[in-house]
């Protein structure tokens, strides 16, 4: 029956009668009146939420996603970006339902230029993340990787100067939820035979640049390598890897010049079958 008030007769066979009347109401229709929708904090993520905003019905109010699987709990949370159908359905099983969106930032592409570049043994080359979105002003932090060969690892454009092939990858946290994106570039070093010395290192235990040694490419073997201080005093004589650490008898040697002096074997180019022997000397500086 419809809500309002109703009367009601009963008359016996002698036309006795006796009336009463009854009002019915209805509760307060049951409806989604809004909600509030927290958009991904990451392109990708499924970190979403819903929170629904409902009144009237008769007694407790249960909501979700799915009519048959409802919580008494009016948020819904652990969502990706999409278009959601959200219900509530109270006491009576009156149920209402709407439409809600979670939305999601745009991902950061990056890349890095120049894209795969070639340098000779010893050579440099200057990396720069470029971004196709945003900008360097939602930038939180860089990480380069492997360290080996670059002249930082937390910037933007570092220099690169690897002795071998290697590929470096960036990660890039932007936004304020740490949000990341990442790129690759393959630095390409020319073969030889061809040797490089090094002009400086830094023994301080850090893993980059902690041996003071030739680097070479191609069929070339070290014959002697020899190390001398200002005063002429011979403080490494040892032509086998890794190198010199920067001690002499096991103490560690005065920042300052040494003085090197390197022989080695490479493949004669007028006759492959013959090595030739090459010396080459310098100065060299000892970082602490």
């Amino acid at each position: 029956m419809d809500p309002g008030t109703y009367t009601v007769t009963l008359t016996d066979g002698n036309k006795c009668f006796v009336s009463d009347s009854v009002t019915l109401t209805s509760p307060p229709p049951l409806q989604i009146i809004g909600g509030i929708s927290d958009s991904v904090s990451c392109y990708g993520r499924k970190d979403g939420y819903i929170f629904i905003l409902a009144t009237g019905g008769t007694g407790l109010l249960s909501y979700g996603l799915d009519s048959n699987a409802l919580t008494p709990s009016p948020r819904i949370s652990s969502l990706g970006v999409g278009v959601y159908r959200v219900y509530v359905k109270d006491a009576n099983s009156c149920l209402a339902d709407t439409i809600m969106n979670v939305f999601q930032p745009l991902p950061m592409l990056i890349h890095i230029a120049p894209e795969n570049p070639t340098i000779d043994l010893g050579g440099q080359v200057q990396l720069n993340v470029e971004f196709d979105t945003y900008d360097e002003t939602y930038v939180n932090r860089y990480s380069w990787s492997p360290l080996q060969g670059l002249s930082c690892s937390d910037c933007r454009s570092p220099i690169a100067g690897p002795y071998n092939n290697t590929l470096y990858t960036v990660v890039v946290e932007y936004l304020d939820e740490d949000c990341e994106a990442s790129a690759q570039v393959l630095v390409n070093v020319n073969e030889g035979p061809d040797v490089y010395i090094p002009n400086a290192f830094s023994p301080n235990g850090d893993g980059v640049n902690d041996y003071f040694y030739p680097v070479y490419n191609g069929e070339v073997s070290v014959q002697e390598f020899k190390i001398y201080n200002r005063w002429g005093s011979m403080v490494h004589d040892n032509p086998n890897t890794p190198g010199w650490d920067g001690r002499f008898a096991g103490t560690e040697q005065n920042s300052g010049s040494y003085i090197y002096y390197l022989v080695i074997s490479v493949p004669d180019s007028g006759n492959p079958s013959l090595t030739k022997q090459l010396i080459k000397q310098g100065s060299l500086t000892l970082i602490r």
